[in-house]
This record gives structure tokens, C-alpha cells and sequence, in this order.
């Protein structure tokens, strides 16, 4: 099979973030390129789960996220 992708339509990891052992939470860019989707995943050894979705465009800036940024005690 050749590789004859549309590279609009490729997923984009944005983020991914442990936390716990087998446990990550995953920002994910999907879509063609005038459609194109955020996903916030709950990813474990045995499943993965949409936790949010959201049109691309319509993410926060940088320093937006900044804003909100919480620092999460580890225990």
C-alpha cells in the first residue's frame, strides 16, 4: 500500500499528562482540516474514554490555559 494520506485529516497528539501508573488523560486533534475536533481522553490499560470533546477551534490560547493552569497535589 502506498502512502497516499491527506495530511489534513492526520490526529495530532496536543497533550498527554500520567496520572496514575497505567492511567493518562489525552488531548487529541482529529478531523479533516475545515472540521476539525478536540478530544479529551481517559486512557487505561483496558479502555479508553471520551471524556470532552470540542470544535478545534474554539480551544484557548496558550496563555489562556496558563490562566487556569491548577497544580494538582501528588499523593
Amino acid at each position: 500500500m502506498g502512502d497516499n494520506r491527506d495530511n489534513s485529516t492526520d490526529s495530532r497528539v496536543l497533550s498527554a499528562v500520567a496520572v496514575g501508573p497505567h492511567q493518562r488523560v489525552v488531548t487529541l486533534e482529529v478531523g479533516p482540516a475545515h472540521d476539525r475536533v478536540c478530544l479529551v481522553l481517559g486512557v487505561t490499560a483496558q479502555s479508553i474514554s471520551c471524556l470532552h470533546s470540542t470544535p478545534a477551534d474554539a480551544r484557548p490560547s496558550a496563555g489562556a490555559v496558563d490562566a487556569l493552569s491548577v497544580t494538582v497535589p501528588r499523593t
